[in-house]
């Protein structure tokens, strides 16, 4: 308003720059969590025993670019069957704990999230 008022437009230029600021701050912010979350993640499925290592890479990639998936989903981007994708979900929600359950009230048609990323997608969005 003082912009508008008294033409304190040095002002206006110091609160601009003061948001950009805080926005960059926020964003490297994000992007070092990003970073720690996929090689934390990556690393607990290299120590995985009994699982197609390759697979498991491939879906937490797609995770990274979409957080949320159905088993169908999954089936197609990695080129499996439904039950090899439906078991590599289960370990995923169950030992790894990437995936979260967001649909437990059916039984056919679930949602899987990739919670703790969608947590720091959120960060600064309330």
């Amino acid at each position: 308003m003082a912009v508008r008022f008294a033409g304190d437009r040095e002002g206006w230029v110091k609160l601009f720059l003061r948001g950009i600021i805080e926005v960059s701050q926020e964003s490297t912010e994000s992007a070092r969590s990003i970073d720690a979350l996929r090689v934390d993640k990556t690393a607990a499925i290299d120590s995985l025993d009994g699982i197609a290592v390759s697979n498991a890479r491939k879906l937490l990639d797609q995770l990274f670019m979409t957080p949320t998936m159905m088993r169908v989903k999954v089936a197609e981007v990695l080129g499996v069957s439904a039950p090899t994708a439906g078991a590599l979900i289960r370990r995923f929600e169950e030992e790894l704990g990437i995936l979260v359950d967001v649909t437990p009230e059916v039984q056919r048609g679930k949602s899987y999230t990739f919670k703790e990323y969608m947590d720091i997608l959120e960060v600064g969005t309330d």
